[in-house]
């Protein structure tokens, strides 16, 4: 039986935990320069910015800023103030993390067309998950280990707390959303719900996948280092998989063929890449528009498109 509280376990251990650390930001590192031509896109302007592609930035730049974070408390080779620093590498991590989870509320909300039990239900919760998110970096504490040139975490309690409330409002979204999609679906399929409800059973499964292995290697009778190797994959597969998420739904508006659909008062809309050509009593004008998830669900009819004027105010535009 392997005594895990050995020096020269916890030893081995650390040495796993930092080169599996360093995996997972390699992985990360890899999939952000892979996609940067679409951020470099929203940078300058040729793709539209909106809420979602701000929350998008935001989740790839707080996870590439825990990597290099991450790189600095594993290679030190003196004190940097420990305690700090893992405050610093805790609190973007789990602000990249809630960030997802507020693209997954902002899903929710669209497709509920503004429900006001789902806005506020689960807007109190979300802002629970920040509450909780800023306490866990609040009691986030951090100790040196010379032999091992590295900081170590040392709050593993309220960490479980933390991963715990993010697992159950990620499920909590992501179930609401599944129902949404199936209860707007009447018959017959298009693209968009195909996509969309694609992408939501994809994430549900991922997210599944890592938390479940990260709260069940913490559950076991193990180290402490043994038990923060999980949680360096969990984070990363989440913020991965959230930000794919929104710039597949990006790229799929983007990408859509040109669409015919009706307005209310009997004009007719044509969706090009640049917005709506109007025609209405045989003349035709120029209206930019924004696609939102609310308005493709409230407005379906027999696979045909209803797209709403940037005057609306209600729906999540991508």
């Amino acid at each position: 039986m392997v005594k895990w509280e050995d020096p020269h376990v916890i030893a081995l251990s650390i040495r796993a935990y930092t080169l599996f650390l360093h995996l997972m930001i390699g992985a990360y590192l890899w999939e952000y320069l892979l996609n940067l031509d679409f951020d470099w896109a929203i940078l300058r302007r040729t793709r539209k910015i909106s809420r979602g592609t701000v929350l998008y930035l935001l989740i790839r730049y707080g996870t590439l800023f825990v990597a290099c974070v991450s790189l600095g408390v594993t290679n030190a080779f003196h004190d940097p103030g420990c305690k700090v620093w893992m405050r610093i590498q805790r609190g973007s991590a789990n602000f990249a993390v809630t960030i997802g989870a507020g693209l997954l509320y902002a899903r929710v909300w669209a497709l509920s067309e503004g429900n006001v039990f789902v806005v506020w239900g689960l807007g109190t919760l979300y802002l629970a998950n920040w509450a909780i998110t800023i306490y866990g970096v609040y009691a986030a504490t951090g100790v040196y280990v010379p032999a091992m040139y590295i900081c170590a975490s040392d709050d593993l309690p309220v960490h479980r707390v933390v991963v715990i409330y993010q697992l159950a409002f990620d499920l909590i979204c992501l179930w609401a959303m599944l129902y949404l999609l199936m209860r707007m679906h009447r018959g017959g399929s298009n693209s968009l719900w195909q996509f969309l409800v694609n992408q939501g059973v994809l994430y549900f499964i991922a997210i599944c996948l890592v938390y479940i292995l990260d709260l069940t290697i913490f559950s076991l009778h193990v180290n402490k280092v043994v038990k923060q190797i999980p949680g360096a994959f969990r984070a990363v597969v989440t913020c991965i998989a959230a930000s794919r998420m929104q710039r597949g739904l990006i790229e799929f508006v983007e990408k859509r063929p040109v669409v015919t659909s009706t307005n209310a008062t009997g004009g007719f809309f044509n969706r090009g890449a640049n917005g709506v050509r109007s025609t209405t009593h045989g003349q035709e004008s120029e209206h930019p528009i924004e696609l939102t998830v609310e308005s493709w669900g409230r407005g379906q009819t027999s696979g045909v498109y209803v797209v709403d004027k940037p005057e609306s105010k209600s729906g999540f535009a991508v």
